[in-house]
């Protein structure tokens, strides 16, 4: 069964979200992608209008994909990652 939260996400009821306990603290305690890892991702795209960040938790790497594409989207299984995702500074 599936539905939709107040953000508009859909909701998989049937997924064991294993990271719901630690959410909130996820972000603190988890290694940053190098910078070095956008350029390349944005160098291997010959368009940079969109991007999608799937599996995103709660937004680390789609505030640094914002900055080299005009739009990021970000999902993630997690309603709980989702929750703690931080807006990009720029927004």
């Amino acid at each position: 069964a599936t539905r939709h939260t107040e953000n508009n996400a859909i909701v998989n009821k049937s997924f064991s979200d294993h990271f719901a306990p630690v959410a909130s603290h996820y972000a603190g305690n988890r290694p940053k992608y190098p910078a070095e890892l956008f350029v390349w991702l944005a160098d291997q795209c010959k368009e940079h209008a969109l991007a999608w960040d799937c599996g995103a938790g709660n937004g680390q790497a789609s505030t640094e994909l914002a900055l080299y594409f005009k739009h990021v989207v970000a999902t993630d299984a997690s309603e709980a990652q989702i929750s703690q995702a931080m807006p990009h500074p720029l927004t």
